[in-house]
């Protein structure tokens, strides 16, 4: 889980020197007199320095936007939306994938948007998610969590997707694909992850 993942990431940068600085807001890029991004500052006016600035700052990128770095149109983008689940899954070696979602039997009943994914976590939870591109007729147009339920409705009972076994929020975000902002590193400005839309389309 990415709540794992980052806390044992960040911990071990912290046992290699790394300074950590956690709950600060950055809210604008401190420039040098050449227009190069030379540090940044946060909402309560710390300012940090750096000889390079990573912006892995999300979809939505401020620092992107305010380098002057926006999305291009013409790149594929989609929604995905997840939740965690006490299930048998969790056991199994290999992650399940459907390309295809039916409210029901398949061939037997309404062919759903989006495509499918179960993730098994090996602590007695499995990630189960759904997503969907831009370039469905359904994009923007659905309520995700609404068929992400009706989805799993009709998955086996065995294996205990439901309301009873879910473990938090069905929680949702964007996945911006193919490299749909660039240049990744301009300026002293380098872009990492969905700050850079550094989500692979094929998978």
């Amino acid at each position: 889980r990415r709540t794992v993942l980052d806390e044992r990431l960040a911990r071990h940068a912290e046992s290699q020197g790394v300074t950590l600085v956690e709950g600060a807001n950055v809210t604008d890029p401190i420039l040098d007199p050449s227009g190069r991004i030379c540090g940044v500052r946060t909402s309560d006016g710390t300012e940090y320095s750096a000889p390079v600035v990573v912006a892995a700052d999300g979809n939505s990128s401020r620092l992107g936007l305010a380098m002057g770095l926006h999305k291009r149109d013409d790149r594929p983008m989609g929604v995905a939306v997840r939740a965690y689940y006490r299930s048998a899954l969790s056991d199994s070696r290999n992650l399940e994938s459907w390309l295809e979602l039916w409210d029901g039997a398949p061939q037997k009943s309404d062919l759903l948007p989006g495509y499918g994914w179960a993730f098994p976590e090996g602590d007695g939870t499995v990630n189960i998610g759904l997503g969907m591109l831009d370039s469905s007729a359904a994009f923007g147009r659905t309520d995700y969590r609404s068929l992400m339920k009706r989805w799993l409705s009709h998955l086996p009972a065995e294996w205990t997707l439901d309301e009873e076994h879910r473990e938090g929020p069905i929680r949702g975000a964007a996945l911006p694909m193919a490299f749909n902002r660039q240049p990744h590193y301009r300026d002293g400005l380098l872009l990492v992850g969905d700050a850079g839309g550094m989500v692979n389309p094929f998978n």
